[in-house]
């Protein structure tokens, strides 16, 4: 009677783990994306009296390391006032600071009452965390709440993406067929497995020895 009691109790036992082990099962809340590359539209208008003061280089440089496509200069003048002439010149002046450095430009002149102003524009590259991701509770004053979609990782990721000073690096390389890391830690071991030794690197000796 004992052994037909253990095994009907053995035999629930059984039966009740397929069950248990179904209803502990949760989805993973790690987030499957990266960081991304997003394109953005840089603006600055600007005055032409305070044109003088505008620190060019840094904004040409923004441009050349960071720019995509032509960068667009507009003025704006008032043709009641006749500057046209005026914000013309200044236009051009700008324009040819970014086609010594090698930039694409174009100008356009817009009538518009009460201005002098000059505007700069072009698309750049920016690296940005994971889409539809947001920071953990208590980063940069970020409140969750009670949000059960939180993915693990995309402070992370957030954070990661700051630091890249290129952000075309995180496109990744195409046709990485024969430099990789698999490739390059497998060249450091290539020659000591076909017998040899690998040949004494070149540079500087502390010593003779």
């Amino acid at each position: 009677m004992k052994r037909l009691t253990h095994l009907l109790l053995a035999l629930g036992f059984a039966l009740t783990l397929p069950a248990c082990s179904q209803s502990m099962y949760t989805a993973g809340t790690l987030t499957p994306t990266r960081a991304q590359v997003a394109e953005e539209q840089y603006y600055h208008k600007i005055h032409t009296s305070e044109l003088a003061g505008l620190n060019r280089h840094a904004l040409i440089d923004h441009h050349a390391e960071y720019g995509e496509g032509a960068a667009h200069i507009i003025g704006f003048y008032d043709p009641k006032a006749g500057n046209q002439k005026e914000v013309r010149a200044k236009v051009n002046c700008l324009s040819n600071s970014f086609r010594k450095a090698g930039a694409d430009v174009y100008n356009e002149l817009l009538p518009l009452s009460g201005q002098s102003n000059l505007a700069v524009s072009y698309n750049y590259v920016t690296a940005k965390g994971p889409r539809d991701c947001t920071t953990m509770a208590g980063y940069a004053h970020t409140d969750i709440g009670n949000n059960g979609d939180y993915r693990m990782g995309c402070t992370v990721e957030t954070l990661i993406a700051r630091q890249v000073s290129n952000p075309r690096d995180l496109l990744g390389q195409e046709h990485d067929d024969v430099l990789s890391d698999g490739r390059s830690a497998a060249s450091i071991v290539n020659t000591y497995r076909q017998g040899a030794q690998n040949e004494p690197l070149g540079g500087f000796q502390a010593s003779d020895e």
